[in-house]
């Protein structure tokens, strides 16, 4: 019987895919399979995957038109013989020789559909990165072996550092969608929606070679590309909320905003077509959330007018928004309050909240509001109410208080 295939999609990975294969061969557990699905490789990868396989039997190499990563998993997985699947990208590695086998163990203890294990960060030559924070990655690390619900385990990332059971996947029907990019969390989603508990342990799984590929901006790189990648947050977010994953969705929206609101992609055409497109993503931030600003600042970019509402948004485009500092328009109504009572210009605030409000086609604002036509009010503010504070406690005010006492009786 095998007990667990390993899933490794190959395209053009001629530099790193011996390191990558031996990687498995050095995995202590027994009855283990590699299925190699060649997509179409035109580079070397072709020669070294077959030599290999000539000289291990454990090796199955599948062939397919080049047809992506995505359907080159779920191939793999259709001709999985092992009762547990593992995944490995061609240009990463596997760590500790003991890990499947441990995971397998405790997956065979505990009869999980999901056993979940540690991901670090290598180098191209598949050494350690230094000095990364493991603890606070954005993809759970585990430091003890337990059991989490999948709730717990936090934003769908980095599923290649579970192993999954074959039956729970064929059951539920669940694969990789046919998008060029960003087919991992929707993955993952899906899993994490159908399994009630998840048993991991403080192994080091994975080997992920976060230079190899480069950033996002590098892989996701045309139109099609930006539209899937797009397509994947709808997708995950859709996932998230219908099972109730709310902190998990909230952390994923901030990443889609950081995403759209990279310097590289607030002014691309491509994005902003695209957002123009999508008749889904406004319905997961509401008016007053700070991702429908980005969202509409970028479908809706700044006018070059003499406006001052166009003024106003155009520094929230450039500048402002890339701060992420702005302004609650509710604090700025507790200001104009103070204001009513105080030397500061009253109309100038006055005249800015007056300026959002008026506005209905983007009432979005409401909630947010430039540090460049407030600043300086904040600033007589708080000179405002710390002379304020200092008379209200001063003796002068305590002595007076009879004084005034007697000026509103007459």
């Amino acid at each position: 019987m095998v007990k667990i295939s390993v899933v490794m999609p190959v395209y053009n990975a001629e530099d790193y895919l011996e390191m990558s294969l031996k990687s498995v061969s050095n995995q202590e557990i027994k009855d283990i399979e590699l299925i190699c699905v060649n997509d179409g490789s035109t580079d070397n990868s072709t020669n070294i995957i077959n030599k290999f396989a000539k000289d291990n039997d454990f090796i199955k190499v599948i062939n397919q038109e080049n047809s992506g990563t995505a359907c080159a998993r779920n191939n793999g997985i259709k001709n999985a013989a092992g009762e547990y699947i593992a995944f490995l990208d061609a240009d990463d590695i596997f760590l500790d020789n003991t890990a499947l086998e441990k995971m397998y163990e405790l997956a065979k203890k505990t009869d999980a559909e999901i056993v979940g294990a540690n991901l670090k960060r290598i180098k191209p030559d598949g050494s350690l990165e230094e000095n990364y924070d493991y603890i606070n990655a954005p993809f759970t690390y585990f430091d003890e072996q337990k059991v989490i619900t999948p709730k717990e385990y936090g934003i769908p990332w980095a599923f290649y550092k579970n192993i999954y059971k074959k039956g729970f996947i064929e059951k539920h029907s669940i694969e990789f969608p046919q998008l060029s990019r960003g087919q991992d969390p929707i993955f993952l989603s899906e899993v994490l929606s159908k399994v009630e508990r998840i048993p991991v342990i403080d192994v080091d799984l994975y080997g992920y070679n976060h230079s190899a590929g480069g950033g996002v901006n590098i892989k996701v790189n045309d139109y099609p590309k930006k539209r899937d990648y797009v397509q994947h947050f709808i997708q995950t977010f859709e996932i998230l909320e219908n099972n109730g994953f709310t902190e998990a969705l909230d952390v994923y929206k901030k990443e889609f905003i950081d995403y759209i609101n990279f310097r590289q992609n607030i002014n691309d055409e491509d994005i902003q077509k695209i957002l123009r497109e999508s008749t889904e993503l406004e319905s997961y931030f509401t008016m007053d959330d700070y991702g429908y600003l980005i969202i509409d600042l970028i479908k809706n970019p700044p006018q070059q007018t003499d406006t001052e509402y166009e003024t106003i948004k155009r520094c929230l485009f450039e500048e402002s928004m890339l701060e992420n500092t702005f302004i609650d328009i509710y604090r700025l109504k507790e200001y104009s309050k103070i204001s009513e009572k105080s030397a500061i210009d009253e109309n100038m605030l006055k005249s800015s909240f007056k300026q959002l409000k008026d506005i209905e086609e983007y009432t979005f604002e409401d909630k947010r509001k430039i540090n460049s036509t407030v600043g300086k009010l904040q600033k007589q503010i708080k000179h405002y109410i710390k002379s304020n504070d200092e008379i209200l406690t001063s003796n002068s005010w305590k002595v007076t208080g009879a004084l005034r006492s007697l000026k509103h009786k007459f």
